[in-house]
């Protein structure tokens, strides 16, 4: 079974993520978060302490929740571990008031933007390819689902937090590309009920899910550190 990240899209771009090579190559590196207006869009990312470029790194691919924007990589990321993951976060296409959201019916640009985001960061660090898990918080979970479960063959892993019904009663047409799919719901007691068909129904196409009830919806400490342990050993393999 594929989870790679299309080659095609990481090999082609002629484009530079503008990040001080000099950090990059230093054998001791603090965590860092970096914003960017490259051929995506505003992004984020985020760069592991004591980054070590001939170790291929997964990359968490981050979707904010409403009301919020890219910048949330700051917060969770260094929490999350400020070693063993590299770190990305595009901003919603909709505006408002006190940040942005991510627009219905996008998929398709969206997964471009995604495309142009992970080819230009993969020019200055290095990426492992079958491990680019895409992460949401509430319709962050939607919009990261929506890509997820588009091109499952293409990532390797989901993992969704306080998402709403819709988020988790997908259509599961490549049923084939799921199984042993890692994919963690993290979700709030209330949460469990309404989304417990469109669990079930991923559960039987083989994925491998992982349910987390959280004592509520937000991105705490314990959740963070929850989600750095099943990354390790749901999709990096690695005894935790």
């Amino acid at each position: 079974m594929s989870r790679r990240f299309p080659e095609a899209f990481l090999t082609s771009s002629r484009l530079a993520l503008s990040v001080n090579r000099s950090q990059s190559d230093s054998p001791r590196v603090p965590p860092q978060t970096l914003s960017h207006r490259p051929a995506a869009g505003p992004v984020a990312v985020f760069t592991p302490e004591g980054y070590e470029p001939n170790y291929a790194y997964p990359l968490i691919v981050w979707f904010h929740d409403a009301g919020e924007s890219e910048q949330m990589l700051r917060r969770v990321m260094p929490v999350m571990s400020d070693r063993n993951a590299l770190g990305l976060a595009l901003r919603g296409e909709r505006l408002r008031r006190n940040g942005f959201d991510w627009a219905a019916g996008l998929t398709e640009p969206r997964e471009r933007s995604l495309e142009a985001a992970v080819r230009e960061f993969k020019r200055e660090f290095n990426i492992h390819t079958e491990r680019v898990v895409l992460a949401g918080r509430g319709t962050g979970a939607v919009a990261a689902s929506e890509l997820f479960f588009a091109r499952p063959d293409w990532y390797g892993g989901l993992a969704m937090f306080d998402a709403p019904a819709e988020a988790i009663a997908v259509d599961l047409t490549r049923r084939e590309e799921l199984v042993g799919k890692p994919v963690l719901l993290d979700l709030p007691l209330e949460q469990l009920g309404r989304g417990r068909e469109g669990a079930a129904r991923l559960v039987a196409s083989g994925a491998d899910v992982t349910f987390r009830r959280a004592r509520c919806g937000a991105l705490r400490h314990d959740t963070l550190r929850h989600l750095n342990r099943w990354l390790m050993s749901a999709v990096c393999g690695v005894p935790v």
